[in-house]
């Protein structure tokens, strides 16, 4: 199934705010990952450095990070699936 049409710098600007990044202690990365869609983590100390794709904010004290192909196709896939998923249940 196709998912986009396009240039791949426009399918970029498609993700743009809804790439997050921030630090969390290790110790809570574990149930993090069970509940947000991880797409780049990096350990840094006690802490691990965290991308997340999200429609808002995952965390407080989250910045917004430049979207990269990849983080892009991630975003579409999941708001078509979530669109998918909203109109099976109406």
């Amino acid at each position: 199934m196709l998912r986009y049409l396009g240039k791949p710098i426009d399918m970029t600007k498609e993700a743009e705010g809804h790439v997050w990044q921030f630090n969390i202690p290790s110790k809570d990365f574990g149930v993090f990952v069970e509940n947000h869609l991880v797409v780049h983590h990096m350990s840094e100390g006690e802490n691990i450095r965290v991308m997340v794709i999200s429609e808002s904010s995952p965390l407080e004290g989250a910045i917004k990070a430049n979207p990269n192909l990849e983080d892009a196709y991630l975003w579409l896939l999941r708001r078509k699936n979530s669109t998918a998923t909203a109109n099976e249940k109406n």
